[in-house]
């Protein structure tokens, strides 16, 4: 699930001037890196223009282990490495800010970030463990905040004010 809700966030992030791979064989994008042809990177960015690896994103690894080949491999091959921690949802404007170097187009307005956040989320209910919805207040002293709702509604009322 995080690594499904990260992809999320960078195909909205880069995902109309990039390629977005995951599960890369290191060896694909750092050539001189032959080694361990198992080593495997979360997320790759293939520009679309060139065909190119510009960037490469790792999620936190689970369980502590070293990762100075990769680093090695990559610096070696002139593609950027960002690691992000493991979480269940991200952030777009973080995410825009981390890859903004990369990016052509304009950072987008807070409107049309409100927009392209998808509105199924990879959320968990606390109470009944079914999927949260993202919704907008329309009424009321909250109008206009953003919020979690439990797909179940109104069976299970679970509510939660969303936090980038």
């Amino acid at each position: 699930m995080v690594e499904q809700c990260c992809l999320q966030t960078l195909q909205q992030v880069a995902g109309e001037e990039y390629h977005i791979r995951s599960k890369v064989a290191l060896c694909v994008v750092a050539s001189s890196h032959k080694k361990d042809a198992q080593q495997q990177l979360d997320f790759v960015l293939f520009s679309k223009k060139t065909s190119k690896a510009t960037c490469v994103i790792q999620l936190q690894s689970v369980i502590k282990q070293d990762e100075s080949a990769v680093d090695t491999a990559l610096a070696k091959a002139g593609i950027r490495l960002y690691r992000l921690p493991r979480k269940s949802s991200y952030s777009i404007s973080s995410i825009r800010q981390l890859l903004d170097s990369y990016l052509e187009k304009p950072a987008a307005t807070p409107d049309e970030m409100i927009a392209t956040i998808s509105t199924k989320a990879f959320r968990q209910c606390k109470k009944c463990k079914s999927l949260m919805e993202l919704k907008r207040a329309s009424a009321g002293p909250h109008t206009g905040m953003l919020f979690w709702v439990c797909a179940e509604y109104p069976e299970c009322a679970s509510v939660e004010l969303y936090t980038e």
